[in-house]
């Protein structure tokens, strides 16, 4: 999937400390946070400072550091988003409150999924295969510069109808309509 993104556009971690995206001197800004596995991320304050900044697109986390004479003195880290997150598991499910803020796709890990997958990359061995490093992803990589450049709206106009069609259920979709 990481070859669809320019190497530019995304931050690769395999975990996160619980407070490294409010201290990190790395920019976000218009980047995937890549974390290899769900485990990365398990702890709760890091799991909200993820939530946080995937909602309100940007990260405010106020500290106290004691200062050398003894006293304390507070200082604020902002983090600045717009930020993405990719983040594999094999969990069925995330923290309920961070699946409100993604696009979960669900991959069977049935035996009858196994053979399909299988057979599919046998056929492509047995036709001469095409290699992933053959296929051109240059489009991909400029839609992604096109979109960091700036805003982009957008005008759905079926949206009444969309909103027709999803069965109402619980609050996120109040959330996810927009």
């Amino acid at each position: 999937v990481l070859r669809f993104f320019p190497r530019t556009a995304y931050i690769q971690r395999s975990a996160l400390s619980p407070k490294a995206l409010a201290h990190s001197s790395v920019s976000l800004r218009h980047k995937t946070l890549v974390i290899a596995e769900l485990s990365g991320m398990k702890d709760d304050f890091l799991a909200y400072s993820i939530r946080t900044i995937l909602a309100e697109g940007r990260l405010v986390y106020e500290y106290v550091v004691q200062q050398a004479d003894g006293g304390y003195e507070a200082r604020v880290a902002e983090v600045a988003g717009p930020v993405g997150l990719l983040v594999t598991t094999t969990s069925p499910t995330l923290h309920p409150e961070n699946e409100t803020r993604l696009l979960s796709i669900p991959v069977s890990d049935s035996r009858e999924q196994t053979r399909l997958v299988l057979q599919a990359q046998a056929a492509l061995v047995m036709a001469g295969g095409v290699r992933p490093s053959e296929v051109d992803l240059s489009v991909w990589h400029d839609l992604h510069d096109w979109l960091r450049m700036g805003p982009r709206e957008v005008v759905i106009p079926y949206a009444s109808k969309l909103a027709e069609h999803i069965e109402a259920g619980p609050p996120r979709l109040r959330r996810d309509i927009t």
